[in-house]
């Protein structure tokens, strides 16, 4: 890193570590303070939430209610930052003793096969806490993620990702240690709400509509038989909860590419049941259909 980056870097990590010493009342109330701003003053992130809302919900509830849904969604996004500055101040034990995870069984079920297992996860809450949580469940864990363009923002995240043990896998050329981790029997955690573009995804309904979705997630589970599990945190009553789903069925015919939208159809699905149920706590700021199937 060059001397502005080492600068901008030491007053990213000074902001959160500011973060950290807030009270709780007070990180909470600047979230919700900063996400309500956000909301009025970026128009496109608004407008493309609000479009977005509508796709989803638009024959249930009513203008008012969307909007008042998008700005609480603005609002969580925004307490990620404080919660963050808040959790890197942790110790294992602290931090293990924050979350209540149901569903656990579901992922000891999985191991038990003898294969490594794949966590099909998404922007969900704080997404940013769940990698360690697996980590600290006992259960070794690699996370593929998009490096930021940003070299200063993405060191700090990166130093706070792994602090626990958990192994960041770039996403670009990532199916090699994806295979290495499921050979040593460890989860591979992908998220699979973000548009893949024409190359990269294939398209499968979400939320009513074609989205591209990545087909890394589906390639990796027809070749290797593991067990594909839905993972998603989100906030509620003040507490952090991460919810292991029962696996997923894989759906091997033999039709590669059909089972490749099979399978990718039954994730997009997973994720949409839960983003049904907690709409406020994902990530409808993303424009998650910006490629269309070509007429």
């Amino acid at each position: 890193m060059n001397i502005v980056d080492t600068f901008c870097y030491n007053a990213i990590k000074t902001l959160f570590l500011f973060f950290g010493l807030m009270p709780e009342s007070r990180r909470i109330a600047c979230g919700n303070v900063l996400g309500r701003i956000w909301f009025a003053v970026d128009r496109r992130h608004r407008e493309m939430a609000l479009l977005n809302l509508h796709q989803a919900f638009g024959n249930e509830k009513s203008a008012p209610e969307l909007r008042r849904l998008a700005r609480r969604v603005f609002q969580n996004i925004a307490q990620i930052p404080f919660e963050i500055g808040w959790s890197y101040r942790l110790d294992a034990e602290r931090y293990r003793k924050t979350f209540q995870i149901s569903g656990l069984s579901h992922l000891k079920t999985a191991f038990d096969r003898g294969k490594g297992v794949l966590l099909l996860t998404a922007h969900s809450g704080n997404w940013e806490l769940l990698p360690s949580v697996m980590q600290l469940a006992g259960y070794m864990s690699h996370v593929v993620y998009r490096p930021l363009n940003f070299k200063p923002a993405d060191r700090y995240l990166y130093e706070y990702r792994v602090r626990f043990g958990v192994d960041m896998i770039p996403k670009k050329h990532s199916m090699r240690k994806i295979v290495r981790a499921i050979d040593r029997k460890e989860c591979v955690g992908i998220v699979l709400d973000q548009n893949a573009g024409y190359t990269a995804g294939v398209f499968a309904d979400f939320l009513g509509k074609p989205a591209s979705t990545s087909m890394g997630l589906s390639l990796a589970a027809l070749k290797y038989e593991a067990p594909v599990l839905p993972v998603f945190t989100y906030r509620e009553n003040g507490k952090f909860h991460v919810e292991v789903g029962a696996e997923i069925p894989l759906i091997k015919t033999g039709d590669k590419e059909r089972d490749i939208a099979a399978n990718t159809q039954k994730y997009n699905k997973a994720i949409e049941a839960f983003v049904r149920r907690r709409p406020d706590q994902w990530f409808w700021v993303h424009n998650r259909f910006k490629d269309q199937p070509l007429p």
